[in-house]
């Protein structure tokens, strides 16, 4: 008996890769620039957008706890997970340092990722699988290397949101510590260097900016890659079947 081989990696490149998924993030984008264009015709200036963020930054001075709290929970909820992770950068910098700022950022994005999982993985897969239950479709369950291979991709491709990548990952319930411990692994660069930058910019350290926008600059030399070496690895069937 042959043994079952984990899911191509072909399979969810050709997933991602879907023009009506090109399309939902073209629609966000839109959206986003449509929010900014309003924003504009009703008369709000750059100067009323400082005076906010200064607004904004006096009162997460005053409750960092609340900062914290809110990395650890609205990314799940559609938000970018990056103006966080800047502002924590912004935060906390002054308070615990640099290599503290990181580590809290990162123990949030942890968090975060962590109860996303759980949410998706549990109630929010018994919902699918009653609503698909009818139509005689079992969700496949995925092996180790299957896991790991969407894990990468998923992490690994620009465009996808933080909180798409956290429910499409926990509903395939792939090993949660191997979930968490590979996740991190590969963003924590990004948050590194969101941190850095940002703190240092509002502090003025030019050369500690640098620092952190070379940061990001590595871990998107290294993602493409390690996305180019996945697509490698995947060999023959990592191109899509021709058409008739």
């Amino acid at each position: 008996m042959t043994p079952a081989h984990p899911p191509r990696l072909s399979r969810w490149v050709r997933l991602l890769g879907d023009p009506r998924i090109r399309i939902a993030i073209a629609l966000a984008t839109l959206a986003g620039l449509g929010v900014l264009v309003l924003a504009w015709q009703s008369g709000v200036t750059p100067a009323d957008l400082k005076r906010w963020l200064d607004q904004i930054l006096a009162f997460l001075r005053e409750h960092p706890a609340i900062l914290f709290l809110a990395a650890c929970i609205l990314p799940a909820f559609a938000l970018p997970a990056s103006p966080f992770i800047i502002l924590m950068g912004v935060v906390y910098t002054p308070l615990v340092g640099t290599p503290g700022a990181v580590a809290l950022a990162i123990l949030a994005l942890g968090i975060n990722m962590s109860w996303t999982w759980w949410v998706a993985s549990g109630p929010g897969r018994r919902w699918v699988e009653r609503l698909i239950e009818r139509y005689e479709f079992t969700i496949p369950q995925l092996g180790t290397g299957g896991a790991v291979q969407l894990i990468c991709i998923l992490r690994l491709t620009p465009g996808f949101p933080f909180f798409v990548q956290n429910l499409i990952l926990g509903f395939m319930r792939v090993p949660f510590r191997l979930y968490l411990l590979l996740s991190l692994g590969l963003t924590s660069v990004f948050t590194a260097g969101f941190v850095i930058s940002g703190g240092a910019i509002l502090a003025g350290k030019g050369g500690l900016a640098l620092g952190g926008l070379v940061l990001i600059m590595l871990a998107v030399v290294l993602t493409n890659l390690l996305r180019k070496k996945l697509v490698r690895k995947s060999g023959p069937h990592s191109q899509p079947p021709p058409t008739a």
